[in-house]
């Protein structure tokens, strides 16, 4: 099924810096960046979030610094039924192409965030990676990560 970007409006997206700890220029050799995702939907109402979790981490930096953020990418998706079925438990089952399609907005947002968020810190200048947003599919929130 082909998707209709006509259909998808980005309503607003939340962001939320749940952890800052800064530290010296890293290099590229002692940060990593974990980047996980979940996603909610209001059928009625038309609506997905798509939640993401991007963690810059230097753990191997003499000062461990972190950055941590939540992201939240909410849409409204216009006819929405027929993006979607319902399985033998009555629960939703989208098109993977619907989920690709936000993910990628989501991720492609968040990128800038990220760079406005980390430019007046020793991190200024470091840009999340471009991914394929299957892959970030793969990589849901875990619970104890996301009350953190």
């Amino acid at each position: 099924m082909k998707v209709n970007t006509n259909h998808i409006h980005l309503l607003h997206v939340d962001t939320q810096t749940i952890l800052f700890k800064d530290f010296e220029k890293p290099t590229k050799t002692n940060f990593k960046i974990d980047i996980g995702h979940h996603v909610q939907h209001n059928l009625k109402e038309g609506l997905i979030k798509i939640g993401l979790k991007i963690r810059i981490n230097a753990e191997a930096h003499k000062n461990k610094g972190e950055a941590v953020f939540l992201i939240d990418s909410h849409f409204k998706i216009d006819e929405m039924n027929t993006y979607y079925s319902l399985n033998e438990d009555n629960k939703p089952k989208f098109e993977g192409l619907l989920i690709i399609t936000l993910t990628s907005i989501a991720y492609s947002t968040a990128r800038g965030v990220v760079l406005e968020k980390l430019s007046k810190t020793n991190l200024a200048g470091i840009v999340l990676p471009i991914v394929d947003p299957i892959n970030l599919l793969g990589k849901p929130i875990a619970k104890q990560v996301q009350e953190r």
